[in-house]
Formats: structure tokens, C-alpha cells, sequence
């Protein structure tokens, strides 16, 4: 099973979830820096080749691969995925 992101609109997702959430470690980045945000979309932009190429793969070994920009927040595609872990054979 992999994990991976289509769109650079994850950067989104994460900023906005750290922002939201004193708890979590962009929260604290945010604060220390605050280009941290820029840091965070060049990190997603050369990530999205990536991903694609780690979809395209695992699904031609039969692999479950998540694209984690179809979950709004972290908890929703850790649901998806444990669900898919707990089910497999």
C-alpha cells in the first residue's frame, strides 16, 4: 500500500490543518517561520511527478495506493487506510 499526493493543492490541505491544530508539528513551523508556507508548496510541487510514477507502479503490482489530496484531513485517510489494511489478504 502507498500513499502519495496528485495535486499541489495538498499543501493546501496541510497548511490549513496545522494552522488549525496547536498539536501538530506545521503548527509550530508556521510560527518559526513564516515562509515555512512557501516551503511547503515547493515540497508538494516536485512531489506530484513522484507520486504519480509511485501510483502508476503500485497499481500494476496490485498495490492499494491513496491519493491523499481526496481527503480533506489527515484523520479521514488514516480511517481509508486502515480500513484497506485491516481488510487485506
Amino acid at each position: 500500500m502507498f500513499l502519495g499526493y496528485g495535486r499541489e493543492s495538498h499543501a493546501d490541505t496541510i497548511l490549513a490543518y496545522g494552522r488549525e491544530h496547536p498539536d501538530d508539528w506545521v503548527y509550530g513551523q508556521l510560527r518559526e517561520n513564516p515562509r515555512y508556507a512557501e516551503e511547503v508548496r515547493k515540497w508538494m510541487q516536485a512531489g506530484v511527478p513522484e507520486s504519480a510514477q509511485m501510483r502508476k507502479e503500485a497499481e500494476a503490482c496490485g498495490f492499494g495506493y491513496f491519493d491523499l489530496t481526496d481527503y480533506q484531513w489527515f484523520e479521514e485517510y488514516a480511517e481509508a487506510v486502515t480500513t484497506y489494511l485491516l481488510g487485506a489478504k
